[in-house]
């Protein structure tokens, strides 16, 4: 009954935190249809380490081998994919650059939501000491009280009423308000870059570096990438330059939207 499976994004293809078996995200149980069409779109490993088994590697690149077109969302996963998975792959982007600032304000005009609560926005998946220092040396250079867009979820000390997540609306119009993000998180980088937010991301090794490095090459944003509070440099705004990420979008969004439609008709 189905003409076409579209898998990804995100790391839907990193063994560690996809499906198990991850030969589901190969499309593995329609592995024998013959009249459908498999497209990867954006498939992410998200690290540029191969840390597949033997046996999974096998598995994976004879799928593979079965879609009609493959994309992937990091540089470096084009090598992989030539490489570990004997295909060829595009460098398309993430999903959810695809759509326009406006496209994500609509969501949440006119609703009932909080207003700012401060300046300085931070998604931090992974707190540490660190990460803290360097939130406070940018909220004390620019004077800015600092608000969180993610609730305490992953604290079991934390209150019941501190760990309830906010509604996605909620947290779109947090970075769409703010006047500065900092984050070690992929998409709250994504957010920040289409609404065109001054940020810094901190780097988060172990939920994987390759993403970030990709993401922020695209569109010439390095040096907003910091892992220490010596990284930091309090003299810039670290403003994206608004004409260049708008230009690599349309272009990117042209290619993406040609691969999907080529290799899905």
């Amino acid at each position: 009954e189905y003409d076409a499976f579209v898998v990804g994004s995100d790391q839907i293809w990193r063994p560690i935190y996809s499906y198990k078996p991850i030969t589901l995200a190969y499309l593995d149980f329609a592995k024998d249809w013959n009249n459908v069409r498999r497209v990867a779109y954006a498939a992410s490993f998200g690290t540029d380490k191969w840390e597949y088994t033997p046996r999974q590697a096998k598995a994976c690149a004879a799928l593979a081998r079965l879609f009609d077109g493959v994309s992937v969302r990091e540089e470096a996963a084009v090598k992989t994919c030539r490489e570990h998975l004997r295909c060829e792959a595009l460098h398309v982007l993430d999903p959810t650059m695809l759509l326009k600032a406006e496209d994500y304000v609509s969501l949440f005009e006119g609703q009932s939501l909080e207003e700012p609560r401060g300046q300085l926005l931070t998604y931090v998946l992974d707190e540490t000491p660190e990460k803290a220092r360097i939130i406070r040396e940018v909220a004390g250079r620019h004077h800015y009280e600092v608000y969180r867009a993610n609730s305490r979820y992953e604290d079991g000390f934390a209150s019941l009423e501190e760990r309830v997540q906010p509604p996605v609306e909620q947290w779109l119009k947090d970075f769409h308000d703010a006047r500065f993000v900092i984050t070690d998180s992929f998409h709250a980088t994504v957010f920040s870059i289409l609404f065109g937010k001054p940020f810094v991301v901190i780097g988060n090794a172990n939920r994987g570096l390759s993403r970030i490095h990709s993401l922020l090459r695209m569109f010439g944003l390095e040096e907003h990438l910091v892992h220490s509070v010596a990284d930091l440099n309090l003299d810039r705004d670290y403003a994206p330059d608004a004409g260049r990420v708008n230009e690599v979008l349309e272009v990117r969004r042209r290619e993406a939207m040609a691969f999907l439609k080529n290799n899905l008709r």
